[in-house]
């Protein structure tokens, strides 16, 4: 399984995780000369990861870890090591430099119980992490694992954060045990959930807290319906809506239960975007009325209010753009020519009609268009001799290549044939075969592809036109397209629908 990593997840659970600190003010004392031998290690080996020397960097941090197993610089190389090779499309080799961090940041929140409100996001990349690996279940016994520490540590300090955390480790494991194929015993633990706090509502059914611990149970379950089929998930997420959705009425201008309505429909908006914008717009609708109905009190409410309103709008255009790609559909492929072309000659839709094309938007520095390089690997070598052509369709965007980091940076100035060279050394470096081309920089192709976000793929027919367009990463969005795919290449020239 493949799922979505973005640069801004790994960014963000690194400037979380709790840091060392160097001082250099005083000269190292006798009984700090094991630290000093230490820190000076760890300089060499993040000296070897800038330089791309990955497996003298890994021996010598194993060799330094033996010498000084105590060391605390050993938390900041982890995460140096996980970043490298996540940013890197190394899934497997990251994953065990993650695991201590996540061990590191668990043990750190007995001491700062308000790092719990964080630990969603951090459980989150290790779940991803692990599904990139194919190593689903380590993440599994892991976040068992934490759920356990947490719940002790939560007992042991009566603090109502960490008991928060628990739940979260509990939820992530749920959800990616479903994910995983664990679909009957996912389904299994997310019903009793539901049952649990249901009964405990029953008791208090004027409880906020307790309509908050419903609405999340029901949000569970939603998700893990969602992991099976389209058809579950509309099953599932019925309950939940008409729940918050009455919830509100009974709880007027409650933050809490405003919050749990905003999940629930923002959620499911979210996920009929790209399927059934109708579907969305419905929902949005209904969001709205209840915005519009309601009657804030006081400015902290009034600026509730105001910033909901921001975030309906964002949505609706967000539907717009979605139906507005979904026009594509059924018509024509708009033709393009490029500035550079790398990994081959130039070439125009017109000129591959016959074929089966995938065009893929993308750039250097975007996360998620890099966790996609391995299935469009494996679609190359797969279909590509049955008529599948991929084209990676890219703007300028002043990216250089860094030789000795092996990565894509910014570099102000770029012209667009030295932007064209090092798009071809980072497609080298991350072993794409397929062509790729480089736009104008007054170019209106992605406008008239309706691309708001990347990755954002296009699949044409063999008579030119467009029949599927997904945006986004992920093990759903590739089944789609690959589906897709080979639906396509069975049709003859002349055959499309």
């Amino acid at each position: 399984m493949y799922r979505r990593l973005s640069a801004l997840s790994l960014a963000f659970l690194f400037s979380l995780a709790p840091s060392v600190g160097y001082s250099q003010d005083a000269p190292a004392k006798p009984a700090e000369s094991a630290a000093s031998s230490a820190r000076e290690a760890a300089e060499q080996i993040i000296g070897l990861l800038q330089q791309n020397k990955l497996e003298e960097a890994e021996a010598a941090f194993q060799q330094a870890q033996k010498a000084h197993p105590q060391a605390e610089e050993w938390q900041q190389l982890r995460q140096a090591f996980f970043l490298t090779y996540a940013r890197g499309d190394k899934p497997k080799q990251a994953l065990p430099h993650l695991l201590p961090v996540v061990d590191y940041y668990v043990e750190s929140m007995g001491n700062e119980p308000r790092m719990a409100e964080q630990l969603p996001s951090v459980l989150q990349v290790l779940a991803r992490i692990a599904g990139m690996a194919d190593q689903e279940q380590v993440a599994i016994d892991k976040l068992a694992e934490v759920e356990k520490r947490l719940e002790k540590m939560a007992a042991d300090a009566n603090s109502e954060a960490l008991r928060a955390a628990a739940r979260d480790a509990f939820t992530q494991r749920v959800v990616l045990m479903a994910q995983a194929g664990k679909q009957d015993e996912a389904s299994k633990l997310a019903a009793e959930t539901v049952q649990a706090s249901q009964a405990k509502l029953k008791e208090s059914p004027e409880d906020v807290d307790r309509v908050v611990a419903v609405a999340n149970a029901l949000a569970l379950q939603a998700k893990v319906a969602a992991e099976k089929d389209a058809k579950a998930a509309d099953e599932a997420y019925k309950p939940y809506l008409d729940f918050v959705n009455e919830q509100w009425d009974k709880h007027p201008g409650n933050t809490e239960v405003q919050d749990a309505f905003i999940m629930a429909f923002f959620s499911r908006i979210g996920s009929q975007l790209e399927d059934d914008p109708a579907a969305a717009e419905k929902l949005l609708a209904t969001a709205q009325e209840k915005f519009e109905s309601w009657k804030p009190e006081g400015d902290e409410a009034m600026k509730r209010r105001q910033a909901f309103s921001q975030i309906l709008a964002s949505i609706k255009q967000e539907i717009e753009t979605a139906q507005k790609r979904n026009r594509l559909v059924g018509q024509k492929a708009p033709d393009f020519k490029a500035e550079h072309w790398i990994n081959g000659d130039a070439v125009s839709l017109d000129k591959l009609q016959g074929k089966v094309v995938l065009l893929d938007f993308w750039a250097v520095w975007c996360g998620p268009c890099i966790s996609t390089f391995p299935q469009l690997r494996a679609w190359q070598e797969k279909y590509g001799k049955d008529g599948l052509v991929i084209l990676g369709i890219t703007q300028p965007y002043s990216y250089g290549w860094n030789e000795q980091a092996q990565a894509a940076e910014p570099k102000e100035g770029l012209s667009p044939a030295d932007e064209a060279a090092a798009i071809e050394k980072f497609a080298k470096h991350h072993q794409l075969a397929h062509r790729l081309a480089l736009l104008p920089e007054d170019t209106k192709v992605p406008e008239e592809y309706g691309v708001q976000g990347i990755p954002h793929m296009v699949l044409v027919d063999r008579a030119g036109k467009v029949r599927l367009v997904r945006v986004g990463a992920g093990e759903k969005t590739a089944a789609a397209i690959e589906e897709s795919i080979e639906e396509l290449l069975k049709e003859q020239p002349g055959q499309s629908n």
